[in-house]
């Protein structure tokens, strides 16, 4: 018997179907979530607004945010930005350090703007 490991195969024999045809399998690395969350954060209008998660895994991880930009139940995945005009503008943007994933909202408009968002942090190494 080879290496040892992981395999599920969406079609066909597991132990003949090629990596391509697998749903998964242990020989690539696959993500590994280490924190979930979410919220909502007011933004007033002129105004950036910053989300900070600490996560203090040490390196720069992989992280995904989705955000209700329109309010609508429906979610974008961030970064997102919407200029209707110089004067009337959404950016939801992302970014990590080695101990804190950050959103950063900057809205201008009417009056503050609510915005849910969820954040995905995952265990494993972010690669520039």
């Amino acid at each position: 018997m080879g290496d040892y490991g992981l395999r599920i195969s969406q079609t066909g024999d597991v132990k003949t179907v090629s990596d391509l045809d697998c749903a998964v399998t242990s020989k690539y690395a696959n993500l590994k979530g280490a924190l979930s969350g979410g919220g909502t954060k007011s933004v007033p209008s002129g105004t950036t607004q910053t989300v900070s998660i600490y996560h203090n895994l040490g390196h720069i991880p992989m992280f995904k945010a989705i955000a209700d930009v329109y309010n609508d139940g429906e979610y974008a995945v961030l970064p997102w930005q919407v200029y209707n005009s110089l004067s009337d503008y959404l950016v939801v943007s992302t970014r990590a350090t080695t101990t804190y994933a950050y959103i950063d909202m900057k809205y201008r408009d009417v009056g503050t703007r609510n915005i849910p968002y969820k954040y995905f942090i995952f265990i494993d190494k972010g690669k520039i």
